[in-house]
């Protein structure tokens, strides 16, 4: 008797890694100004959809395509390491671009490329991997103190930066009490007051300490 063997197609799997900095501490100095320390780590919650970056063909060459050219193959979802997979794939070349960002961090418009090809007889998956490395979202703020009646600049006008209400790392550990000053600065001769810390995301309130002399 004679059995009809099945061959069992050759299946990818595609894994992405997201990292990025996250707010892990802060430092005070002897002037009681913060600076706030940051850590590069994986992130989770970054989603990437899958495209065919050709059309992946059945190897008999007679099936219908699996995808065609440009299709949606699926989405990748990070988890808290940072990592994500999609499975099950037919052999070929794909695509891979950012859908979200995690909060906090900007969007990337890079497209990744990876390649699922055959190995041997012995190998029943393949795989391939990449990696996204996201820039944190900055903040930058500015004051400018002015005389109310010339509008000009004045100068040696001391403002303090508060935290507007706790600052938690990434570990969901509170850094900064709300209310805490993070930071002071004086006004120049134009009036600009710049302050300099490197903060993470969240609100903040500024007070003037000492006006002009």
């Amino acid at each position: 008797e004679v059995v009809p063997m099945k061959d069992e197609l050759v299946k990818g799997k595609i894994s992405v890694e997201k990292r990025g900095q996250v707010l892990v501490g802060k430092e005070t100095d002897k002037n009681g100004n913060i600076t706030f320390k940051y850590e590069e780590k994986g992130l989770a919650g970054a989603t990437y959809n899958v495209y065919a970056k050709e059309d992946i063909k059945h190897p008999d060459g007679k099936t219908e395509n699996f995808y065609n050219k440009g299709d949606l193959v699926g989405t990748i979802t990070t988890d808290e390491t940072g990592k994500g997979v999609i499975d099950n794939l037919p052999l070929g070349q794909y695509k891979i671009k950012e859908k979200s960002a995690p909060e906090g961090f900007v969007l990337s418009d890079e497209v990744k490329n990876v390649s699922l090809k055959y190995k041997d007889q012995n190998t029943a998956i393949v795989f391939d991997n990449t990696s996204f490395t996201n820039e944190r979202q900055k903040v930058e703020i500015n004051v400018y103190k002015k005389d109310a009646e010339n509008d000009v600049g004045l100068l040696g006008a001391t403002f303090g930066l508060y935290a507007k209400e706790k600052i938690k790392n990434y570990k969901d550990e509170i850094v900064v009490k709300a209310g805490t000053l993070i930071e002071s600065a004086t006004s120049d001769t134009e009036g600009k007051v710049h302050f300099t810390s490197d903060l993470p995301l969240t609100n903040f309130e500024i007070k003037e300490i000492q006006a002009p002399i």
